[in-house]
């Protein structure tokens, strides 16, 4: 990743210590390195909530971790 495409100071700091985002494999439970399968690209998909009820803050937390995940990736450029 280029540092000159990092938009935040933070982002520039992990960069430059060497970050890596890790993702836990659940089909092998092991923590591995993200690599896109693209470089440069990342696509990210998230499905609609399937509510039979009221709605309450677990139909929520799929999305807000899918914008969280990618406000993370878009600081890091």
């Amino acid at each position: 990743m280029n540092i000159s495409k990092a938009n935040s100071p933070v982002a520039k700091r992990l960069i430059q210590q060497g970050a890596q985002l890790t993702i836990q494999n659940s089909l092998s439970g092991d923590k591995e390195v993200f690599k896109p399968i693209v470089e440069g690209h990342i696509g990210m998909y998230v499905c609609g909530p399937t509510v039979y009820s009221d709605v309450h803050l677990g139909n929520v937390m799929t999305f807000v971790r899918f914008d969280f995940i990618y406000r993370y990736l878009v600081s890091l450029g």
